[in-house]
């Protein structure tokens, strides 16, 4: 992977939250492990595509970020825009 020269924020979803909650609809709970696990490591991968990366797990998260937490998302871009590094 090449560096992309760019603050990156990467947020990743509860895992246990995920867990819980599609683990009450219905699904089995070792395939949702799994899923988990899988979609984390995926989550650290994204962080490598810039040196400027930072990555965090938000506590009481699920897909709907955007919605479970929208403080953290606003955050997140908040910290990027003011960012003295980043040039176009």
């Amino acid at each position: 992977m090449r560096d992309l020269g760019v603050p990156l924020t990467v947020l990743g979803r509860d895992k246990a939250q995920s867990i819980e909650t599609m683990s009450a609809a219905g699904f089995p709970k070792d395939e949702l492990e799994r899923m988990e696990e899988k979609w984390q490591e995926l989550i650290q991968r994204q962080a490598k595509l810039s040196d400027q990366a930072n990555v965090t797990f938000v506590p009481g998260t699920s897909h709907l970020m955007h919605r479970d937490r929208p403080d953290v998302v606003a955050s997140a871009i908040l910290t990027l825009h003011q960012s003295k590094e980043f040039n176009l």
